[in-house]
Parts: structure tokens; sequence; C-alpha cells
């Protein structure tokens, strides 16, 4: 690997989908991350099970990022390799 000296071109830092599978599967916990009525940004740590190039969590219905996700489908799924040697 060459020595990197911009930082901000970030393209060849990318994830191949082996490494990421074994990241998944790997993994328990994410965070997923939606929109409110106002536009900020919020996030909260769920288990998941990553299956079929899906994650699937679980909340009550009830819970309001249940109506916010339905209403603004824009979010994100963040998981870490922290604390595990997965996706190295």
């Amino acid at each position: 690997m060459t020595e990197r000296h911009d930082y901000t071109d970030v393209t060849d830092l990318g994830v191949d989908a082996d490494k990421r599978d074994r990241l998944y599967e790997a993994q328990t916990e994410c965070a997923v991350v939606w929109t409110n009525a106002a536009g900020w940004p919020v996030g909260v740590l769920h288990r998941f099970v990553w299956h079929e190039d899906r994650f699937w969590v679980t909340c009550a219905v009830q819970r309001k990022r249940v109506a916010a996700l339905r209403a603004r489908p824009q979010s994100s799924v963040i998981v870490s390799s922290e604390g595990g040697s997965a996706a190295t």
C-alpha cells in the first residue's frame, strides 16, 4: 500500500462483499439512524440479524421510530468492527 497524502479522497477504502458479510455475520449490534419531523438525525442501538443481504431488527410498533421511518425511509445502519477481527 502506498503512503496516503490526500485524506479527502477515500474512494479506494471500500469494503468488498465478502468482508462485509463476514463483519455482519460476526457482529450483533448496529445503530439505526433516521430523522425526526424537524429534520434532526436520531439513532438507536439495536441487536440485528444479517440474513439474505438485509438487516433484521425488531421493536414495538408504537415506537416513534416506526412512524418516522415509514414517513421518511431515508435512513442508515451503522455496524462497527470494534471488538472483533471479522473484517480484517
